[in-house]
């Protein structure tokens, strides 16, 4: 009997855990629930914020047209080059932008961007950029306008999207020599209204413009094809004793003169419109074939010898290109590229009041690798950004030395750096344009 009872106790003890247990996981699952419910609300919203700040396709005069190439077999970009077309000098400029480049997300942009990805990385290669994004191509090229037009101040119209086998029907990738300012070592310049090159270097001692082509043709939405000529990148050693004004080699996207003469064959708007709209077949573009066939008169009137080639200025470090932003941002405006804050285009300090960074006077910095190691101002530069510090260039020092060294332009400035290496000193000096501090790194803090 005893027994008996013992057992009627336990299995209702049992039963009665188990309902404690069985209550206990519905409000746990509950609270989770609820969280993960507002908590996605919340990123959706965050993240619908972050798509209305990419802006609609623009019609200019001095149309600028990003364009992506996209490798479906790799799932990356291959290639990307910035077409500037304008109507008002009938010229058309085509600047590469390396995609093995290194790309630094700002702070202001970083707090923005990373609603939509909370694992976006601050400083990546442009070949990657779609990886970060989940939501469709389309969004994601969105989103690299964002990226590109704070990273390097500029003003994109709108862009396109040609896959990699299109491009190549148009363009090649050509191994040239660019000088600082994004020109083409040997090119002529001469016949545009604004010259890259010192007006004591505008003439051409050929005599010949080595990319003139007689007759008139279309060129904005003609390219439904093209990438490198190689879909890797060609490594090239920066060197710490290279000169200042030299050139670094690089692969360089042109039209390719089959395609210029094709073109060349529409003579009237008609058939012009149809060849444009055929080619905007094989572009995902925000812009609207209607608008794109709108610039229709003004590709008539446009020759060979009005299209001029440019690379954004920089050097190789290792595999990396290291973009010069100085001097890209001087290219980009020679090249009619307006900044994306037109009212104030020196105003530098709008960065310290948004973001969620370090609370710094010294905020911009420049770091140079002087441990001719390669590859250390890349990863030094990744380190500053996620601690805060917006980097706004990286480059190679000319002397070797051991110690770090960190150049600020007023004593008693500086010291907030020491933390981040091993033996550094500090010297009052000249700082690059647009930066509050250089860090100069040495032997002893290679990573």
């Amino acid at each position: 009997m005893a027994k008996k009872v013992f057992m009627i106790f336990i299995k209702g003890f049992l039963q009665a855990i188990l309902v404690i247990i069985c209550m206990a996981l519905c409000c746990v699952g509950g609270f989770f629930g609820t969280r993960y419910y507002y908590t996605k609300k919340a990123s959706n919203e965050n993240s619908k914020q972050v798509e209305n700040m990419i802006g609609e396709a623009q019609i200019d005069d001095c149309s600028k047209n990003l364009i992506y190439v996209w490798n479906e077999e790799k799932s990356r970009i291959s290639a990307c080059v910035l077409e500037v077309f304008d109507t008002e000098k009938n010229s058309m400029d085509y600047i590469t932008i390396p995609t093995s480049g290194q790309i630094t997300i700002s702070p202001t942009m970083y707090k923005k961007i990373s609603q939509v990805n909370q694992e976006i990385p601050q400083v990546f290669t442009l070949s990657k950029l779609c990886s970060f994004f989940d939501k469709g191509d389309d969004t994601a090229f969105g989103y690299g306008v964002l990226i590109l037009e704070d990273f390097f101040d500029i003003d994109v119209s709108y862009y396109s999207v040609v896959n990699k086998e299109d491009f190549e029907a148009a363009f090649e990738a050509k191994e040239e020599e660019v000088d600082k300012n994004g020109n083409l070592e040997g090119a002529s310049y001469s016949n545009k209204t604004d010259t890259l090159e010192d007006d004591d270097n505008d003439d051409n001692s050929s005599g010949t413009d080595p990319y003139a082509h007689d007759d008139r043709f279309a060129t904005s939405d003609n390219y439904a094809d093209a990438t490198t000529a190689s879909d890797t990148t060609t490594e090239y050693g920066a060197t710490t004793e290279e000169p200042s004004s030299a050139t670094t080699s690089v692969k360089v996207q042109q039209l390719k003169e089959s395609f210029l003469s094709d073109a060349a064959q529409y003579q009237d708007a008609d058939s012009l419109k149809e060849f444009v709209s055929r080619q905007c077949n094989n572009i995902k573009s925000n812009l609207d074939i209607k608008n794109k066939l709108s610039y229709v008169e003004q590709y008539l009137e446009l020759n060979g010898s009005a299209i001029v080639y440019h690379c954004v200025p920089g050097r190789y470090d290792d595999k990396t290109y290291v973009f010069d932003i100085e001097d890209a941002t001087a290219m980009f405006r020679k090249c009619g590229v307006d900044s994306t804050n037109k009212e104030d285009e020196g105003d530098e300090a709008s960065d310290d009041d948004d973001a969620e960074g370090v609370k710094s006077e010294l905020f911009n910095i420049v770091i140079l690798n002087a441990s001719r190691t390669q590859g250390v101002a890349a990863k030094w530069s990744e380190e500053m950004s996620l601690e805060g510090y917006n980097v706004k260039q990286i480059d190679n020092y000319d002397t070797l030395l051991t110690d770090s060294l960190i150049i600020v332009r007023e004593e008693g400035q500086g010291e907030e750096f020491l933390k981040y290496f091993k033996n550094a000193s500090i010297q009052v000096g000249t700082v690059p344009s647009g930066a509050d501090a250089e860090l100069i790194i040495g032997t002893n803090d290679i990573k």
